[in-house]
């Protein structure tokens, strides 16, 4: 594999740039345009329930076919996916900023997340292909502070754009800063690539997967308006369980699928891959619900709301720190800690009152972003010590879903939880928030009742950690 590392220092550093930004760019829009959503909801007279969509539709078509593109770059290498996601990502960016209707904006923001899903997945890969083995961990940490720069400036970014220049410029700032992307990857990308073991593959897996995706999330989202027991929804989760049975069985029955369900053979894999897709969902849930409640209940504009989301995403930076804490002290240890952090970041906001003075809503947020830090790496270490070492591969490719898969029922399930304060009516006729005559102290509750989900989340959390077994072995100084 040593004829694949790159020995020029220029190029090499083109290179990680590239791969870097990536992680950057679709971070920063996975979440970025949350901040505009009040704004967005309010100038297409959209419900909580419709502008939901926006963030979910490219959340979703990041997540269905993450594994997908993942194998494709085995198969035809990650060069070639990663330029092609690099234009349809630019491409999409820039009809986002033009759609003159909510509906076209959704359709723009999945070919976008479908963009998203092939950079995500080919960029770890790429990177370490063309780095040799002593700076293999240096190129991984480059690309997760990176990834998590994105996911920390997305609300300040967003909601200074939005308040200066409007929310269509937080896509069209994509489009210059793509096109120098492509033209880098373009020409400094290596076109070389490993030769794929096995070519063959599970198309038909891919499509059950997705599918699956799809119905459920809808059925999630539109429960509400739509009625639990009306035949779309009751139609929808009947579809999404059987296409969930059908995938399941293939990828048993096949020797090439897509998720190798050998990485959930113990308890251990399945309840660290649980706890850390739940602590994505309370992430994404709080990251959706916190500018609506921001802006209808204590009346801020996007800028000041950006801002106190980026407490929220700073907490990432705890990674590195909590790392070395979990080889010292016991990853699972670690975790917990981080959990019991964010259940009382939950009671907080739950016991909070109308017209609780900013502060209190602020620290709150503060403790949820050191929970969410603590968590997350002690978690990857944990599913990666569970598994055997020629399956962290899969692994790795594996946290990328469960991130993507969790941020979406984040949004869909809090959102949820919110609209059952708002009266069918309104999410049915596309009313925006502002313009629904809902009063500001009933909105409160629905807030309340998403905070209460949170609870009980962070503590299936404690339990889920609490009955872990193994733990892989302090290091010691």
């Amino acid at each position: 594999m040593d004829k694949y590392i790159i020995t020029d220092k220029r190029r090499y550093w083109i290179v990680m740039a590239v791969v870097c930004f990536g992680a950057i760019m679709t971070n920063l829009d996975a979440t970025a345009i949350v901040v505009c959503l009040p704004t967005i909801a309010g100038e297409m007279n959209l419900s909580p329930s419709h502008a939901s969509l926006i963030v979910l539709a490219y959340l979703l078509f990041e997540t269905a076919p993450l594994m997908v593109f993942g194998k494709i770059g085995d198969i035809f290498g990650g060069r070639r996916v990663l330029l092609i996601g690099f234009v349809l990502f630019t491409i999409s960016s820039f009809y986002c900023g033009t759609t003159s209707n909510s509906w076209q904006l959704i359709i723009m923001r999945s070919l976008q997340g479908i963009g998203g899903a092939m950079i995500i997945s080919v960029m770890v890969a790429l990177a370490t292909l063309h780095t040799s083995a002593a700076k293999k961990g240096q190129a991984i940490g480059f690309i997760t502070m990176t990834a998590a720069l994105g996911v920390s400036l997305d609300p300040t970014v967003g909601g200074f754009i939005a308040n200066y220049f409007g929310w269509r410029y937080i896509f069209f700032i994509n489009v210059p800063l793509g096109i120098v992307a492509i033209a880098a990857g373009f020409f400094f990308l290596p076109r070389h690539h490993p030769p794929a073991q096995d070519r063959r593959f599970d198309l038909l897996g891919a499509f059950y997967q997705t599918a699956f995706l799809l119905l459920l999330i809808f059925a999630v989202n539109q429960g509400f308006e739509y009625g639990w027991t009306s035949l779309p929804i009751i139609s929808a989760l009947v579809g999404s369980l059987i296409l969930a049975w059908l995938f399941i069985r293939r990828e048993l029955k096949i020797d090439y699928p897509i998720i190798d369900l050998k990485l959930f053979a113990n308890r251990d894999t399945i309840f660290t891959s649980l706890n850390f897709c739940l602590s994505m969902m309370v992430f994404g849930g709080v990251l959706f619900l916190m500018p609506f409640f921001l802006t209808h209940v204590n009346g801020l504009k996007a800028n000041i709301i950006g801002a106190i989301l980026s407490i929220i995403a700073f907490g990432q930076f705890l990674g590195p720190f909590a790392g070395r804490l979990g080889d010292r002290r016991g990853h699972r240890n670690i975790i917990l800690a981080g959990v019991f952090l964010g259940l009382l970041a939950f009671v907080m906001l739950f016991i909070t009152d109308f017209g609780e003075p900013l502060w209190w809503v602020i620290i709150a947020l503060v403790i949820f972003s050191i929970s969410q830090g603590l968590n997350k790496s002690p978690n990857i270490t944990l599913m990666l010590a569970s598994v055997p070492p020629d399956m962290n591969g899969v692994t790795g490719s594996m946290t990328g879903l469960l991130r993507s898969l969790g941020l979406v029922l984040g949004v869909v399930v809090f959102e949820t939880a919110l609209s059952e304060f708002i009266p069918a009516s309104v999410s049915l006729n596309g009313n925006s928030l502002g313009n629904s005559g809902v009063e500001a102290r009933l909105l409160h509750e629905g807030f309340i009742l998403a905070f209460s989900l949170g609870i009980v989340i962070s503590l299936i959390m404690i339990i889920l950690m609490s009955w872990m077994k193994k733990t892989p072995k302090a290091i010691t100084a």
